[in-house]
């Protein structure tokens, strides 16, 4: 099967590029319940991720979440409106490779049959995040960004 060309190149966020879970200390937060990492309610989606995906996929851009959560993270995307954004989600525990492992994010790459070299990853977190560059793919790492507020994420559509 063929690869890709770059016209459709993966985005493969890492889950923390979209939304954060509500109980980050950094930033003040606390779970609203026990049970808030596994619920759509324990996180908040940045501002601009569902408008940098959905412009992404109106460019044809294949997209991926990569997460090392220990749980199915599908019902918590679907939860907040980021499922129906992404191709694919790549989880830690399903591929039995984690972050910063490259393993899973060509793991990415494969599920959206895109070469690595092709393929462009965002992250928020230099040592997790920084498999993706040793895999070989192009990685925008932006900083945490408090819950409510955008996460630069229009950088991304620059790069695609």
């Amino acid at each position: 099967m063929p690869r890709a060309t770059a016209t459709r190149t993966p985005i493969a966020p890492a889950t923390s590029a979209c939304c954060r879970p509500l109980r980050c200390r950094t930033h003040g937060w606390r779970p609203r319940s026990t049970n808030a990492s596994s619920s759509p309610t324990g996180w908040t989606v940045y501002p601009d991720a569902i408008s940098t995906l959905a412009a992404l996929r109106a460019r044809g851009v294949a997209t991926a979440a990569v997460s090392n959560v220990g749980f199915d993270l599908r019902p918590v995307l679907d939860g907040l409106g980021l499922l129906e954004h992404l191709d694919v989600v790549v989880l830690s525990y399903e591929v039995g490779a984690v972050k910063p492992e490259p393993a899973i994010f060509t793991a990415a790459c494969e599920a959206v049959d895109v070469a690595p070299a092709d393929a462009l990853m965002i992250g928020d977190h230099a040592a997790a995040d920084g498999g993706a560059a040793d895999a070989g793919i192009r990685t925008l790492l932006l900083p945490m960004s408090p819950a409510g507020e955008d996460h630069g994420l229009a950088a991304v559509l620059a790069l695609t």
